[in-house]
Parts: C-alpha cells; structure tokens; sequence
C-alpha cells in the first residue's frame, strides 16, 4: 500500500490542542435559551458556531506547512476549555478527503480508539468524518472531525469535548460540521 505524505503534525496538533484546553470553559448551563450561531470563516472556509463562544489563540504548529487557523471554544467554566472547536489547513494535493481520511485513520488509530468514520459532505465538497476517543488525553477526550479536500489543502474541522461530557455536547458539534463549507 501507497503511503500517503499525511501530516504527523495533524496527530501532534490535535494532542497539542486538547492539551492546551486545561482551564476555562464549558458547554451552556441549563435553563438557558439556546444561543445564536454566528459564522466563522477564512478564504477557502466556513463554519458556524453558537455566538456565545469564544475565539481563542491556537497553539503554535509543530510543522510549518500546517496551519492551526481557528480555535473556538465553549464560554468558561471550571472544566476547561471545552468543548471547542479548531480547525487546521495543510498541503495535500495526492487525493480526495477519503484518501486522507483513510491514511488518518492509521494514524490516529495509533493513539485513539476509533468509533466511527464515513463519507460525507461539507457542503458542496466531499468530505470524511472520524470519531474517535482520546483515554490519554489529560483530560480524556471524545473529537468528532469532518476532512475536505480542495485545491491542494486538507482542511480538518475537529470539535471535541471531554469524554463525559460529549454526550451533552454531540449535537452541537454535529451542527458544527453540518455549517462547515470549503470552497
């Protein structure tokens, strides 16, 4: 099998970035009306997420030709900065967004428990989707991540949670990816 030049950075920067979370923020407390999305975006994408959130500044890369181009997180509480969601660009001009996807999932099969992964579409463009679990992420972390491919560049939307709580976190993650466009 055809090794693909797939980004040890992206594995590295997801770790960096769960890592990076510890110490402010948490999902919308109960009794609450839901918040009001607001859009996101950069040149070649978009995404929406609830108005209430926060941009915050990514971690610094580990490989040049990655980019860590947006980080939001969930407004703060004692539980960290979570949920939140991030999005990275790198170079790949050798496939769709299944291609990747699949070489990813080696990879981050290596350090996470793999839950589900699928062909989908943000907006327009193809895409891929992995779920999967973190147990040695501190905290532990569940991310739920789309991938499109387009003029050359990976584009990896990631929202995660910690482990307990993503599944108050799900659908607002899932409307996340349902908002993502790549153009």
């Amino acid at each position: 099998m055809r090794r693909l030049p797939l980004s040890r950075a992206l594995v590295g920067a997801l770790l960096l970035l769960a890592a990076s979370f510890v110490g402010g923020a948490s999902a919308q407390p109960r009794g609450r009306r839901a918040p009001e999305w607001i859009p996101i975006s950069g040149t070649s994408w978009s995404y929406a997420v609830p108005a209430d959130w926060q941009n915050v500044q990514p971690p610094p890369s580990s490989q040049p030709s990655t980019m860590i181009v947006s980080t939001v997180t969930a407004p703060g509480t004692a539980r960290g900065r979570f949920p939140n969601v991030t999005l990275v660009v790198e170079p790949f001009n050798q496939g769709d967004a299944r291609m990747y996807g699949r070489a990813a999932l080696q990879m981050v099969g290596q350090v996470a428990t793999i839950l589900t992964s699928q062909d989908t579409m943000a907006g327009n463009t193809p895409a891929f989707d992995i779920q999967a679990r973190w147990p040695n992420n501190q905290p532990p972390t569940h991310a739920l991540q789309r991938i499109a491919v387009s003029r050359g560049m990976a584009h990896i939307l990631t929202c995660s949670d910690t482990v307990e709580a993503y599944p108050q976190s799900a659908a607002t993650c899932q409307r996340m990816m349902d908002t993502f466009r790549v153009r």
